[in-house]
């Protein structure tokens, strides 16, 4: 293999390595502020599942604290959750939907 690279570099060529090192800050996300008394959710609907009918709620409009108990789906323009049954789920400040089985703290 040395030899086939050595033949093809016979004709020689500049070759350049760059390497760039750099830092910046790290950007700080807050999370909005999630309510005292977790609230239940609206669904915006219901669905059948393989585990049976379960509700639907559109992520983006589960604000913080929100919380749903399973069997339900949670849908956005970009993934989707599904909530089992025995479990429940609750926003947190950034949006994320935090999955629990239902009966433990």
């Amino acid at each position: 293999m040395r030899a086939t690279v050595e033949a093809l570099a016979a004709g020689g060529g500049v070759v350049d390595r760059v390497a760039v090192r750099g830092s910046s800050p790290v950007p700080r996300y807050e999370p909005a502020p999630e309510r005292e008394d977790p609230h239940p959710a609206s669904p915006a609907g219901r669905r059948e599942l393989a585990s049976g009918s379960g509700a639907v709620y559109v992520w983006e409009d589960l604000r913080p604290g929100a919380s749903a108990d399973g069997p339900a789906v949670l849908e956005s323009a970009t993934n989707s959750c599904l909530v089992p049954a025995g479990w429940s789920v609750r926003i947190d400040g950034f949006g994320n939907a935090l999955l629990q089985r239902s009966g433990r703290e």
